[in-house]
């Protein structure tokens, strides 16, 4: 998957917010770079109205500010990462101790200092840095690389390296020439890339284009009209229906932030609310584990906030038990 590095500077204003939630939509998580005076508990207060919208791994947190990425995590962020050069055997030695006071499974490690390049070949400093390192059992590394993608050689001694325990994120230079395509073959080996992303209103259109096309490029499908499989739910995780989704209907959702699929019957885009008016706000879209089908989840508007054709919340049927009283209730 792509995940959106964002590098505000500074604490997120109400204009702001908007536009990484929206950037936060078709990823697992935001990459915030923070500058130095931000990585304490109080920026990660100042940061809340940020954290409880969307999914975020703050960072690049020092072995010595273990108790700063402490508090952004008491605070709501979903990850922390922290900086190792792996040239040095004492900064990989001091951020696997700092690392024993941390919830692992929170935290990620971005290696610096050395790169992969571009034809692939890995360091070995940065081969023995994962290794080192993965005994603590961080959540991911990120790789830096000069390059735009990886052999599979390459790929191979990463996850020996890790012990196949540990997420794989690349980092590619800004000059390498990422594609979409690229991402989408990185995403079928599980390995996620970071992209930098600027936050104001033209430019999170243009990331949107660019979050669309290369999230069609990560799923796979066997179906000769080349369309996805795609699970709509509520915010609640209630399945709602069972729709399908084309290229350009999954960028057009995302740019518009509304359920927008491909209809078979009219070969066409399907704005949905467009005729009835329940409209849906889209608020994230994931990939199954096998990367063959979408799962959409969205807030259902309208009047009748009904999902089916015939006028009901879900394709099956009218709601029963709690679900029935919170519709009536209009909850």
């Amino acid at each position: 998957m792509l995940i959106p590095l964002v590098s505000l500077g500074r604490i997120p204003t109400a204009v702001d917010v908007p536009s990484v939630v929206h950037l936060s939509i078709p990823s697992p998580y935001i990459l915030l770079e923070l500058p130095a005076d931000l990585r304490t508990g109080a920026g990660a207060v100042a940061h809340k109205a940020l954290l409880m919208e969307c999914r975020v791994c703050a960072g690049p947190f020092l072995h010595s500010e273990v108790d700063g990425a402490a508090n952004w995590l008491d605070n709501g962020t979903e990850y922390v990462f922290l900086d190792c050069d792996v040239r040095s055997a004492e900064s990989v030695s001091e951020l696997a101790g700092s690392l024993s006071t941390l919830p692992v499974h929170r935290a990620m490690v971005r290696l610096i200092g050395v790169s992969i390049t571009a034809e692939g070949e890995i360091p070995v400093s940065l081969l023995a840095g994962i290794t080192a390192l993965s005994e603590s059992g961080v959540s991911a590394f990120m790789l830096p690389s000069s390059g735009s993608s990886l052999p599979s050689a390459a790929v191979k001694s990463l996850r020996a390296a890790s012990g196949g325990k540990s997420r794989l994120i690349l980092v590619p230079a800004p000059d390498s020439g990422i594609t979409s395509t690229g991402v989408g073959f990185l995403a079928r080996e599980e390995i996620d890339v970071v992209f930098p992303a600027t936050v104001g209103e033209t430019e999170v259109d243009g990331s949107m284009l660019c979050l669309g096309a290369t999230l069609a490029e990560c799923v796979r499908t066997d179906r000769e009209d080349g369309l996805y499989t795609t699970v709509v739910v509520d915010e609640g995780g209630k399945v709602l229906g069972l729709v399908y989704s084309s290229k350009e209907s999954i960028t057009l959702a995302l740019r518009e932030k509304r359920g927008i699929y491909y209809s078979r019957s009219r070969k066409n885009i399907w704005r949905k609310g467009d005729t009835s008016g329940n409209v849906q706000e889209l608020l994230r879209i994931q990939l199954d584990c096998d990367c063959d089908a979408l799962l959409f989840t969205m807030k259902q508007l309208g009047t009748s906030r009904a999902f089916c054709h015939l006028n009901t919340t879900s394709c099956w049927g009218e709601e029963r038990g709690l679900s029935a009283l919170e519709v009536s209730e209009g909850v």
